[in-house]
């Protein structure tokens, strides 16, 4: 027999939280968001060249979309922050990194629109220039079996990207 003489963890104190990385490059058409090369190609998933369309929305099939290397999330959790480094070889324009996510279905074929998550946005200073970024103030929740994908897009055709960033999930104890 004895006495409790703990303290009780509150609940926000419960979250675990894991780090992801999502890193790679890409020459972008100048109008839509490219995803990586499926996984079969040499440059995978480094290389975003795999179009979805301006908004990075398009219906896309669901194979491509796994075959991108994403990361599957283990867990329900929330995203929290996403930092990372990024420098695009224009002089001028802006350069975009987005998040996207798609939830598979077992046994279904039928295209399926990735949802965006977050997407940030800077002007490039140049390839050798490197720009930082950091967000910080956002909560999305994805579920459990969600993958997760890179995408960018830069509004001068024919000039490249690169990142590499991670991003940070909470889930509950």
């Amino acid at each position: 027999a004895g006495v409790w003489q703990g303290t009780a963890i509150a609940t926000d104190q419960q979250k675990h939280l894991v780090y992801f990385d999502f890193k790679g490059f890409g020459t972008s058409d100048g109008t839509n968001y490219e995803i990586p090369d499926i996984m079969s190609d040499n440059k995978a998933p480094f290389d975003h060249n795999v179009s979805t369309g301006s908004d990075g929305l398009t219906a896309t099939a669901p194979n491509t979309l796994m075959r991108a290397g994403g990361h599957v999330m283990p867990r329900a959790g929330t995203l929290k922050k996403w930092t990372g480094w990024a420098s695009s070889s224009t002089t001028s324009g802006t350069a975009s990194i987005a998040l996207f996510k798609f939830t598979p279905v077992r046994n279904d074929s039928n295209n399926v629109s990735p949802v965006l998550l977050k997407a940030t946005s800077f002007t490039s200073l140049g390839n050798t220039k490197l720009e930082d970024f950091a967000e910080t103030s956002f909560s999305v929740a994805v579920s459990a079996g969600d993958i997760i994908i890179s995408g960018i897009k830069n509004d001068a055709s024919g000039k490249l990207i690169y990142f590499t960033s991670t991003l940070e999930v909470e889930y509950d104890g």
